[in-house]
């Protein structure tokens, strides 16, 4: 059975990325090349697919694409090269210091459920490169951050109570 080919697909491109919101790259790159496959466009020459890719992020792609890729080099780099270029562009670089300093500064907020408190902790600790102690530490960061909320919450009512007795005093 011959393999037949579809006829592209008409979809519109990604909306313009958001260079304030550069954690949303991943993002919006996968969804360019979702495009390109879906619209028929893959196909196309490297500089067609570089020169589209500039165009749907937006006017400051340009300004990048001349700082990571030398204009020397711009006539022959492929989609694949300009693509790889940006994504390390965009690829923040991480202070282990400052990610394990908010890991370890997380206590689970006032009416926060448990399992959210439990869920920011693991995404927190991704980031930290703790090895084979992250379970550990995970466990350690429950038992202070409950705690925590439990003192918090105790001086609350401690305080509610005291104010109580005040008026009560005051009506007396």
């Amino acid at each position: 059975m011959p393999e037949t080919t579809a006829a592209p697909i008409r979809v519109s491109p990604p909306c313009a990325f958001n260079f304030n919101a550069p954690e949303e790259w991943p993002v919006w790159s996968k969804r360019f090349g979702r495009y390109l496959s879906i619209s028929g466009l893959e196909s196309k020459s490297d500089k067609e697919k570089i020169d589209l890719f500039c165009y749907c992020a937006g006017e400051k792609a340009e300004e990048i694409l001349k700082q990571v890729i030398p204009s020397a080099s711009l006539e022959t780099a492929t989609f694949a090269t300009v693509s790889k270029a940006f994504d390390e562009y965009f690829h923040p670089k991480k202070n282990i210091v400052f990610e394990r300093a908010k890991f370890n500064a997380r206590v689970q907020a006032f009416g926060e459920p448990v399992d959210e408190f439990i869920t920011a902790l693991h995404t927190l600790r991704d980031k930290c490169e703790y090895g084979t102690l992250r379970d550990e530490l995970i466990r350690d960061r429950i038992v202070i951050g409950l705690q925590l909320a439990l003192r918090s919450l105790q001086s609350a009512i401690i305080s509610s109570t005291e104010k109580c007795v005040a008026v009560i005093n005051f009506q007396s």
